[in-house]
């Protein structure tokens, strides 16, 4: 065989070689179908996942977790659950993903509901641990799936009832207080200390995004 057709089968092969490279690189990185194991904190999840080129899948998570085939992706996903924030999330499938975790927030409107039904629970908890007629509860806010509460305690160094005891900031201190609910014994108890600043370092258990929340200087 000649110098010059060496070369050319030389050239050829590389050039099958490149486009083997070529088509399995695509094949992983657009076509490849994933199964992928989708947990969610809140049973029946229902989601729509939307692929980058446009198309659009329903799927409901039972049983806290189900299997689903997915190509290699990116993704937006919506929870369709009316009670779930409509926020959409960026979901990225790649060749190693084996598992997607979710943990949904309830919608407003959800929180503002389940706080009147849970009012008198919680205001009868925080009586009960604070035996004084010298604060007022304000600013009680539910998070996350209604299990956390947080609410302003102003706490009056004289009763608030009497004289000018509301308005004169001389009077009193504004504390937050953070309460959780255990879900097993449906009952309140109280996570955090009443606090004129809550910090991470000093409740480690309580997420970031109430600890935030309660930043006056965010």
């Amino acid at each position: 065989m000649s110098i010059k057709n060496k070369a050319v089968l030389v050239v050829s092969l590389l050039f099958i070689v490149g486009l083997i490279i070529f088509g399995v690189n695509y094949y992983n990185n657009n076509l490849l179908e994933k199964e992928i194991i989708i947990s969610s904190t809140y049973p029946g999840t229902n989601i729509k996942l939307k692929a980058s080129n446009g198309h659009e899948t329903e799927y409901k998570i039972t049983n806290n977790s189900s299997s689903i085939k997915l190509q290699v992706g990116n993704y937006n996903l919506t929870y369709l659950n009316n009670e779930l924030s409509q926020d959409n999330l960026s979901v990225q499938i790649t060749k190693d993903t084996t598992k997607i975790n979710l943990d949904p927030f309830y919608n407003n409107n959800q929180l503002n509901i389940d706080l009147i039904n849970e009012n008198t629970s919680i205001t009868n908890t925080i009586n009960s641990l604070y035996k004084s007629n010298n604060y007022v509860i304000s600013d009680e806010k539910l998070y996350h799936q209604g299990e956390w509460f947080s609410c302003s305690l102003v706490v009056y160094q004289i009763n608030p009832f009497s004289g000018s005891g509301f308005s004169d900031p001389d009077n009193y201190d504004n504390y937050f207080i953070i309460l959780k609910k255990d879900i097993v014994n449906n009952k309140w108890d109280l996570a955090s200390k009443p606090s004129l600043v809550l910090t991470k370092t000093d409740n480690p258990s309580i997420p970031s995004y109430i600890i935030d929340k309660l930043d006056p200087t965010k």
